[in-house]
């Protein structure tokens, strides 16, 4: 049996950014894997080589993806993809598992590489009462704004070393739209 252990990865946090920041690897409702087949599209266009990646993963296990990335927030559709890939992920294949860790590993790379110097961050509370980090990252063309959800670690900390957040999510937020001229 090959399974697809969940752990935690830290991050290079930003100054801004009080507490360490971890994010968790292989799970599908949070951290790396989560934000992959939620939004991938976004995360192939900030690391093209995530398209390589992607390609390679089976045919089966490309569709509950989409399916994934198509439907909403709370659909049974969506549900039910989500529900297939945690079976799959409980035994992939060698293949499979050495695929979703490359593209956690591109993923994990990127943020360490733009978090760390970014003195665009901006951390607010969205709509929910969340805690949300905004950072300007590089894009095709241009810059895009990088979205992270976090969580904070229910344990006492006694000190801000020991406070750690967890990213639930990230996502690019879009474009905003260019007005047409008169």
């Amino acid at each position: 049996m090959v399974l697809l252990k969940q752990k935690k990865l830290t991050l290079k946090a930003p100054s801004v950014w009080r507490n360490a920041v971890n994010v968790m690897t292989n799970d599908v409702k949070h951290g790396l894997l989560h934000s992959f087949l939620r939004h991938h599209r976004q995360w192939e266009t900030a690391v093209p080589q995530l398209s390589i990646i992607k390609a390679q993963l089976p045919s089966g296990f490309q569709e509950l993806i989409t399916k994934v990335t198509t439907s909403g927030l709370q659909t049974l559709t969506r549900a039910t993809a989500e529900e297939e890939l945690q079976r799959v992920l409980k035994n992939p294949t060698s293949e499979l598992k050495d695929t979703l860790c490359k593209a956690q590993e591109l993923m994990h790379q990127f943020l360490d590489v733009h978090l760390p110097s970014n003195s665009s961050a901006n951390i607010a509370l969205n709509k929910k009462g969340q805690k949300q980090a905004r950072f300007t990252v590089p894009w095709r063309r241009g810059t895009r704004t990088l979205v992270i959800g976090t969580i904070e670690d229910c344990q006492k900390a006694r000190t801000k070393v020991d406070k750690i957040e967890y990213i639930t999510t990230m996502y690019f937020e879009s474009a905003p739209s260019k007005k047409l001229r008169k």
